[in-house]
């Protein structure tokens, strides 16, 4: 299968007070050309930090520290400001959890679309088609309108519309659902899935949502602490996990009867200064080496299902009852 990213032990740290953290702690995993991934975890692990990093952007105070990640082989990071520019613009597409992050609310939505617009695109062509695909009706008048003049949801669907304009190869959505409510959720994802197929986009889908992850993803990776911990395909992550911390995130999930079991103590801060495995504080099943080093892989069922924990591989790899 061919990626279209290869991320390859990335270090992302925040200085504060003078001292580097790791919020990204040697992480590797590589993004399937086509396929919709899913990055999930609680907040607090990472995930906006890394979805960031897949721009080529970092955050305030944010420092790269070490590892590549490769897009159709140069690594994003020894681009030119030029070239980084144009892969953002032409190459990607992102949509936030706040569509107020990506439009501005004083300038109309004509004008902010046209500057998405690369040079070779009909954009009136272009912004009709999509306007179609998200179910946005009367284009003239919503062209001429302030974001501040729109719904969440309209926002939220000129956020995808601008994301698409220059038919990038990859978007990113960075938890695109989180301040709409349930009805708008379930329609944006669903024109997300549409453009998905119609364009034959690769989509990254950030989220803490472990429902709507298993429901929409081909391959899911699990964040927490900063590492990956679990990562494979999205039916044998979510119904046979293997490390503690994926089985205590499903298990979290309000489900049909069955009452959800919360997930005891909190996500780590970055200045904790956590060594080995980050969940091992929380973990039910910790010991002495859990808290000395990070695990090595392990396999599941299927070559793609990784692992990192230090448990037996016959303990974690018993039976387990479904949990999606």
């Amino acid at each position: 299968m061919n990626s279209v990213f290869e991320i390859d032990n990335l270090t992302i740290s925040y200085e504060i007070d003078g001292v580097f953290y790791d919020a990204i702690k040697n992480v590797s995993f590589s993004i399937p050309e086509g396929k919709i991934t899913g990055i999930i975890g609680e907040s607090g692990c990472g995930k906006s930090t890394l979805g960031l990093a897949l721009l080529g952007l970092l955050k305030k105070g944010a420092k790269l520290r070490g590892g590549k990640i490769l897009f159709e082989g140069r690594d994003i990071f020894s681009l030119s400001e030029r070239e980084r520019i144009f892969f953002r613009k032409n190459k990607t597409g992102y949509i936030h959890q706040n569509p107020f992050e990506s439009l501005n609310p004083i300038v109309k939505i004509k004008k902010q679309l046209e500057e998405r617009c690369s040079g070779d695109c009909n954009f009136r062509e272009r912004v009709n088609e999509l306007f179609e695909i998200v179910n946005l009706k009367e284009v003239d008048l919503i062209l001429e309108k302030y974001p501040f003049e729109l719904s969440g949801g309209q926002n939220q669907r000129v956020s995808i519309v601008s994301a698409l304009l220059p038919s990038p190869e990859v978007v990113i959505a960075d938890e695109p659902t989180t301040a709409l409510d349930v009805t708008v959720q379930s329609m944006i994802l669903s024109h997300l899935l549409k453009v998905k197929e119609k364009y034959g986009l690769t989509l990254i889908l950030i989220s803490h949502d472990v429902s709507m992850v298993s429901f929409f993803t081909d391959y899911v990776i699990v964040l927490y602490g900063g590492r990956v911990v679990e990562m494979g395909g999205t039916d044998s992550v979510m119904k046979k996990p293997i490390h503690p911390y994926t089985v205590a995130l499903l298990n979290s999930v309000i489900k049909s009867g069955k009452r959800p079991s919360p997930i005891e103590g909190e996500v780590p801060s970055i200045t904790d200064g956590i060594n080995g495995c980050p969940f091992h504080p929380r973990c039910k099943y910790a010991f002495k080496r859990c808290s000395e080093a990070f695990p090595s892989v392990g396999y599941g069922e299927g070559g793609d299902h990784i692992f990192f924990c230090h448990l037996e591989k016959d303990v974690l790899l018993r039976p387990k009852k479904s949990h999606v």
